[in-house]
């Protein structure tokens, strides 16, 4: 592509002076001719709305992605709750492990360290297990 009559116009552009502008934002989306050697052509510059469409898309993808990340590990909804903020015994040798263990997990993963919680029934053990968790995703 060598010149705008080359350039493939999308619903929200318009040319005007010479060159292709959003019709929305109206910010310049053809680029400047640019020589490969072998080719020309005139790249495609996003304008403010495919900027800000592209952020949402992504924001929503990893809202997607958290979202399934949460149904899968979860048995119970209440359990998407379940933070270290909010557990009652914080002094606890548990709670310390369980919380250094979620903060240092990039670590723990690359030294191949898990973690197993056994104790009482109510002690905590499914509660630390959810908040490290949630503490990753």
């Amino acid at each position: 592509m060598t010149s705008l009559k080359d350039f493939v116009l999308r619903e929200n552009d318009i040319e005007r002076n010479g060159h292709i502008y959003c019709k929305v934002c109206g910010k310049r989306v053809d680029g400047e001719l640019l020589d490969l050697g072998f080719t020309k052509f005139i790249p495609r510059i996003k304008c403010e709305c495919e900027i800000k469409r592209d952020k949402e898309n992504a924001e929503r993808e990893i809202l997607t992605r958290i979202s399934s990340l949460k149904r899968d590990c979860f048995s119970s909804p209440l359990q998407h709750q379940y933070t270290f903020e909010k557990f009652l015994n914080e002094k606890g040798q548990a709670y310390k492990v369980a919380y250094n263990y979620a903060k240092s997990f990039e670590q723990m993963k690359k030294d191949n360290v898990g973690l197993l919680f056994y104790g009482d029934v109510g002690s905590g053990k499914t509660y630390l297990a959810c908040s490290i968790a949630n503490e990753l995703i």
